[in-house]
């Protein structure tokens, strides 16, 4: 595929307003379209993508440095971009070791968690 061929016109996912992108589907021509949009809707979009990237950077830093399986890592960032999307306000994960994983969207910011359960019992 040349690049002439990637040329799509397609328009802001919020207001309509139509854009010339270079993009290899519909759906990366509409992402585009709308992350240079300049009304309201897209630039909150806009923003909250950009710290739900820098959400997902700190949080795979801090769930790489406590040995959380890279899959686990992976299905968070997919939960991270549903919160982008409006279909998600919090992810908790437990663990079977006891550790406990979390992200929530606070406005257009995002709070990374991660806790270790140390529960002892016993029963007699």
């Amino acid at each position: 595929m040349t690049s002439e061929d990637k040329i799509r016109i397609t328009a802001c996912r919020f207001c309509g307003q139509t854009a010339m992108v270079e993009a290899d589907t519909e759906a990366e021509a509409l992402h585009e379209a709308t992350m240079r949009c300049n009304c309201d809707e897209a630039l909150r979009y806009q923003e909250i993508r950009m710290k739900a990237e820098d959400a997902g950077l700190q949080m795979s830093q801090m769930y790489k440095s406590e040995n959380v399986p890279e899959e686990i890592i992976s299905l968070m960032y997919k939960l991270i971009d549903q919160m982008v999307e409006n279909r998600l306000q919090k992810a908790q994960l437990t663990l079977p070791n006891g550790q406990k994983l979390q992200v929530t969207l606070k406005g257009t910011g995002f709070v990374v968690e991660h806790s270790q359960a140390e529960k002892k019992k016993v029963e007699v």
